[in-house]
């Protein structure tokens, strides 16, 4: 990794793996390392383009593009130990959720949905609207599906730097409500 990359994402998964969306404006990989070997790789197959969300899911990363374009990544291992990306695949085709102002979230919901949360602040700072989606990844063929309402109980959390799923009576949150973290609009490093 170059020394005028910055990191936009980190994920920390499980066995000391440590993902990251690294890069440099609209133009990012995913880089991987391990604690034992701190040494950042960038994936080959991985080509440049414009993340704006990754997430550790079932024992794969995922992110997700500007376009609402989801990819998982496959993760092995060198004979040196470092981590590597073997294969890059796109789990859902032509999403086109896209637009100036858009930016997409992954979230694991608490029954173990991957959700793309979509918010559209039209230019402003603030959502104007939101949209939520909830991947359909064990049929053939895999689609983002509309989700019209959360959970009674639901509450979601979603920002750059994560985003979560919590029981919001336990919490003292009122559910049905979706608040956005620490964010500005886009990919800016």
């Amino acid at each position: 990794m170059g020394p005028d990359m910055c990191v936009r994402k980190l994920v920390l998964c499980p066995d000391g793996l440590i993902a990251a969306i690294v890069g440099r404006e609209h133009f990012a990989k995913v880089a991987l390392c391990t604690l034992e070997c701190f040494s950042w790789s960038l994936g080959a197959d991985d080509k440049w383009r414009w993340y704006e969300d990754l997430i550790y899911y079932e024992g794969k990363l995922y992110a997700i593009t500007n376009s609402g374009e989801p990819l998982a990544f496959d993760v092995g291992y060198e004979n040196t130990g470092e981590p590597k990306i073997s294969a890059v695949e796109t789990v859902i085709e032509g999403c086109g959720y896209v637009g100036v102002g858009v930016m997409n979230y992954l979230v694991k919901s608490r029954s173990g949905a991957l959700l793309m949360v979509n918010r559209n602040t039209e230019g402003g700072r603030s959502a104007y609207a939101f949209e939520v989606y909830k991947a359909d990844l064990r049929s053939s063929g895999s689609q983002w599906g509309q989700v019209t309402a959360l959970g009674g109980d639901e509450a979601l959390f979603v920002g750059r730097l994560g985003s979560w799923d919590v029981r919001a009576d336990r919490e003292g949150l009122e559910g049905y409500q979706i608040s956005f973290l620490d964010d500005m609009v886009g990919m800016w490093f």
